[in-house]
């Protein structure tokens, strides 16, 4: 199951990384066409904001895998085996909490915006399917997290040193 969620998450940071490429082409041809052609792309503002929204949230359970989040270790790495598994556990725990509550919370909110068709004001793109694919990016990280958990219950133990 680790292995199946992996792939998941290594086929969503692909689209984060596509996106965050697009989002420096939009960014560039905004600045050339600014300021040659004192004329920008019209709704680049509200484009950078949808594509930010996939390139966090599509990266963020690859990133729980090969733990490459900001870690503070100076406690964690003195400890002994087992008080380091007990602190993998809770915090994992505390994690998937957290975020089965930011998964629930965002769907919440999109059908909040399904309801009062809130759209952006140039490109009038509905804001409510990119909240939704933001969920679905979330959902990647909330599995990670659960990987995380059954490698735990098998004895593994989390660090920076990743397989």
């Amino acid at each position: 199951m680790r292995e199946k969620i992996k792939l998941i998450n290594y086929y969503m940071q692909y689209i984060s990384g596509f996106t965050l490429i697009a989002l420096m082409f939009l960014t560039v041809a905004d600045v050339i066409m600014r300021s040659f052609f004192n004329q920008p792309i019209g709704g680049s503002y509200e484009l950078t904001s949808v594509f930010l929204t996939f390139i966090v949230f599509y990266a963020v359970g690859y990133a729980q895998h090969y733990r490459d989040h900001v870690v503070i270790d100076v406690l964690y790495e003195r400890l002994p085996f087992k008080g380091r598994r007990v602190i993998s556990f809770l915090s994992s725990i505390i994690y998937l909490l957290i975020t089965a509550l930011m998964c629930y919370v965002v769907y919440i909110y999109s059908q909040n915006l399904i309801a009062t068709n809130a759209n952006t004001a140039i490109l009038k793109i509905p804001h409510w399917p990119i909240v939704l694919l933001a969920a679905v990016g979330l959902i990647g990280y909330f599995l990670s997290i659960i990987a995380d958990l059954l490698f735990l219950k098998e004895g593994g133990i989390m660090s920076n040193d990743v397989n």
